[in-house]
């Protein structure tokens, strides 16, 4: 029997396949198989099992999860969410309880046995949806939505009869017209009870409900909508930030600037995860290209093309560590340079023909590059 594959980073797909990076064999593979690639089956989020620490659910837009033991590499679970409108947004786990978000703005509880337990609306209106659901790391029964025209809300699963804490647009612009509302990501400040988030117009944003409800920390960056973020666990008051033109850049909040741009990057930036434990940060888009920075040196560690348009991302932390190995210097080298030429390509350009136009009064020159080089050598002579 073969051995079971190991990753540590997990990535999810529009066409539905699921795909494992193994950062120290500089390898991917895809995990599960699907007959026919659809919209249906395009997976929109990956979690943990609460339950189940070697078991990760990955949920596809119509509400179908799958459950994978990445210890013996195989899913063991596949179950369907009964849903009218197939349109799941988000999936999270708490206890023995899955939480799904759709883009209807309505969240919805599952117990163990797949059955609806509890839902509620997140204030979504007929002009309006939810773009993301985001569930504390120290609390897991705390979640956040938000979209366009949907402000920020914080919610507890236990009680949703009103929201723990709802955000207030900000003031009128200097045109004393109203700022819309396009809330794209969030993420909860570990040990505390600030919230940071991202806009569909460019704003980076820092929420404390103890202090009030409208941003304590409001700054842009570039021109586009901001699609992903994530702090820096290494790094205190800083986050890496991803656009929808494939723009990343690490931002301190002190500061209220940007610390770092990254290059080579294309395409807009679907998800982008930071290591706790190593100043690394994973990002994937629509170039299908899954990318490891060091977020500190802006050093690109690891490139792997997975040939499908890419949503989400989940990191194996056990696994961390050996991002760090001597074998990454090697792939950082493997990758191809544009400074390199071919000595045949060179020759091939030198074999056109060369239509050169000079200014006004001066005489036009055609041939190939090597005759009009001898016909000039001789006009000097």
């Amino acid at each position: 029997m073969a051995a079971p594959r190991k990753f540590n980073v997990f990535v999810g797909s529009e066409t539905g396949l699921l795909k494992g990076v193994n950062t120290l064999t500089n390898k991917w593979d895809n995990i599960n198989q699907i007959t026919n690639a659809d919209k249906e089956n395009e997976i929109r989020d990956i979690c943990t099992s609460s339950n189940f620490t070697d078991e990760l659910y990955f949920g596809t837009k119509s509400y179908k999860v799958f459950g994978y033991d990445f210890r013996e590499d195989c899913i063991k679970r596949v179950f369907q969410l009964e849903n009218k409108k197939a349109n799941c947004k988000a999936l999270k786990t708490c206890g023995e309880n899955i939480i799904t978000a759709g883009e209807d703005g309505i969240v919805k509880v599952w117990n163990h046995n797949h059955e609806l337990v509890k839902e509620f609306s997140s204030g979504v209106t007929l002009n309006s949806n939810l773009c993301f659901m985001i569930q504390s790391q120290d609390t897991p029964e705390i979640i956040t939505t938000g979209g366009k025209e949907t402000d920020l809300k914080v919610w507890n699963i236990n009680n949703t009869e009103k929201a723990l804490f709802e955000a207030k647009n900000v003031k009128n612009d200097w045109l004393n017209l109203r700022v819309p509302i396009w809330v794209l990501d969030a993420e909860f400040i570990p040990s505390t009870d600030k919230i940071v988030t991202s806009t569909g117009y460019n704003q980076v944003r820092i929420y404390d409900p103890k202090v009030q409800r409208r941003p304590v920390l409001d700054m842009t960056f570039d021109e586009y909508p901001i699609t992903a973020l994530s702090l820096c666990p290494l790094a205190n008051n800083q986050a890496v930030i991803g656009n929808s033109r494939g723009k990343m850049a690490t931002i301190d909040f002190r500061k209220g600037s940007v610390v770092n741009i990254f290059k080579g990057l294309a395409g807009s930036i679907r998800d982008l995860k930071c290591y706790k434990t190593e100043p690394c940060v994973v990002s994937c888009g629509l170039d299908r290209f899954i990318r490891i920075h060091d977020y500190k040196t802006k050093e690109l560690k690891h490139k792997f093309y997975l040939k499908s348009r890419l949503n989400c991302l989940h990191l194996n932390e056990n696994f961390s560590e050996e991002i760090s190995s001597e074998y990454i210097e090697e792939t950082v080298h493997e990758l191809p340079s544009n400074n390199c030429k071919d000595n045949d390509e060179e020759e091939i350009w030198n074999q056109l023909e060369v239509i050169k136009s000079k200014r006004k009064g001066d005489i036009l020159e055609s041939g190939t590059a090597s005759e009009i080089k001898k016909k000039r050598q001789k006009n000097k002579k």
